[in-house]
């Protein structure tokens, strides 16, 4: 999942002090840990 688009989460990562790409991973990596619990 390479370029995300943050516009939905923007709401829940703004505040966090992160550059760009820091934002997008975390997303990137937080959409891989629910993908894993949702395959359970």
């Amino acid at each position: 999942m390479k370029a995300t688009d943050l516009e939905p989460y923007r709401p829940y990562i703004d505040n966090f002090d992160l550059t760009e790409e820091q934002k997008i991973e975390l997303v990137e990596a937080i959409h891989q840990i629910a993908r894993m619990v949702l395959d359970r």
